[in-house]
């Protein structure tokens, strides 16, 4: 993790922790609407490198009916790079974990699986902003998750290794 004073002003604006939490938790209230029992931990580590990168952002599905394994194979080059996208932003994903569960904004049980707390906080984000689009599709991944199957798959689906 580099220090925030030597990171790029484009890398700490993009990655701030309070950004980061914020998508966190939108993928884990969408996770919870189709299994209340809450996210794996692991899968967590996905959301970020999805919803960030735009390439990806801009082609996922409209609708969670779409079976993410289809999706993949229709676009493969996506995937190309994701391992290494996964690898780069863990530290920033680990920012966003700490923030979010030193604010209260999600929290995690004994079986690691995180869940939404009750904590309210106002955004300001006008719907025709990179910010919003980012949050809506970070929702989108925690219910599209939900529906994938077990975490081991959907690792494997994505091409990456636990």
């Amino acid at each position: 993790m580099q220090e925030w004073g030597k990171r790029p002003i484009e890398v700490a604006s993009l990655f701030n922790p309070v950004f980061c939490s914020v998508l966190i938790r939108d993928s884990i209230k969408g996770f919870q609407s189709e299994q209340p029992n809450g996210m794996n931990y692991v899968l967590i580590y996905l959301v970020l490198p999805i919803v960030l990168h735009k390439a990806t952002r801009d082609r996922l599905p409209k609708a969670i009916t779409v079976k993410m394994h289809s999706w993949l194979n229709q676009n493969r080059e996506l995937r190309i790079q994701f391992p290494e996208r996964v690898r780069n932003i863990n530290s920033i994903t680990k920012e966003g974990l700490m923030y979010g569960l030193q604010t209260g904004l999600f929290s995690i049980d004994d079986q690691a699986r995180f869940k939404v707390t009750d904590k309210k906080i106002k955004l300001s984000w006008k719907s025709d902003t990179e910010p919003f689009m980012c949050s809506k599709k970070a929702e989108f991944i925690g219910r599209w998750l939900a529906q994938a199957g077990d975490s081991k798959t959907i690792f494997h689906m994505w091409g990456v290794r636990p």
